[in-house]
Order: C-alpha cells, then structure tokens, then sequence
C-alpha cells in the first residue's frame, strides 16, 4: 500500500507495509504482534536491501523521514546500511576487547609493582593489604598500604623476640 505517512497513519495501522508516496524508499513496517517501525529499503550493488530505521514509538515520523533521505543518499552511492552497521558493531567489540586486555594487562604488572613497592617501603610482603589507584586508562596512578595492616607490622617489630630489624 502507498500512502503519505503521517502520525495519524502509524497510529492506525495493523499489519504489513505502508510505503510512503513522498519519500520513495521510505516507509513503515507492522507486525501481527503490534510492532511498528520505519525502514528504508532500495537496491545497493544490485540487492534490495532493507534496513531498519527505528521503532515508530521512538522516532517521529519527520525525523524518520529525514533519516530515511539521508540512508538512500548512501545507498545511491553504494553504501550498504546493514554493512556499516555490522562494521562498526565489529570494530566496537573488537576495541573493547583490546581494552579489556590490556587493563587486564596493566593490572598484572601492577600489582607485581605494587608488591615491589610495598615490600621496598615497609619491609614485609604486603600483598593483601595493598590498594591500587588507576585512572581511566588503567595506568597504575599510586600504591598503598591500610593503615591497619601497616600499623599491625610496626608492632610486630617492637616485640620482643621479634626478628625484624628496627628502624
């Protein structure tokens, strides 16, 4: 069915396609299950391809009808939707899982210098009792001891028979 798209018109459609007579290429699909959306569809490289715009409860059919222009400008051109999308969908999970990794990364080695710094300064392997400090990045910012665990050791060195050394 072709028919000008207008918010009175997404309200009382049922099921199937409307396409929309003043943007061609735009137009609003439902489902049985009440869904409404607005797509896009023309040919790129040979292939119809039809691509999801949004849902009608989201976008206003303006805006949808804008955004529908400016995918079919790409896709005159050759520039498949559905293919800029799952490249950037990839490019997204690859550059959180390098992130991952190298955060994981980080945290190894800084907890290896967190010992060292620890063990350095207070005279004892602390491991437990160690914070970290990073910032956003996951750069190791400072290292430090709880007051407790710190004050616990320095007892320790003041007993008797202790085998620390004081200082």
């Amino acid at each position: 069915m072709r028919a000008t798209i207008t918010e009175a018109v997404v309200a009382g459609a049922k099921t199937g396609f409307i396409r929309d007579d003043r943007v061609i290429g735009f137009g609003l699909r439902m489902t049985t299950n009440g869904f409404k959306a607005f797509i896009v569809e023309a040919r790129v490289q040979g292939r119809v391809r039809r691509f999801t715009i949004g849902p009608a409860d989201r976008w206003t059919v303006a805006d949808a009808r804008n955004e529908a222009r400016r995918l079919l400008t790409g896709m005159s051109v050759g520039r498949d939707p559905q293919e800029t999308r799952r490249v950037a969908r990839e490019h997204t999970r690859r550059g959180m899982l390098v992130a991952r990794l190298e955060a994981k990364n980080a945290r190894r080695a800084s907890k290896r210098t967190a010992r060292k710094i620890a063990k350095a300064s207070v005279g004892a392997d602390l491991p437990h009792h160690l914070y970290r400090h990073f910032d956003e990045n996951g750069t190791l910012l400072y290292v430090g001891t709880s007051l407790s665990a710190f004050e616990r050791t320095m007892q320790h060195r003041r007993e008797p028979g202790s085998t620390h050394p004081e200082q």
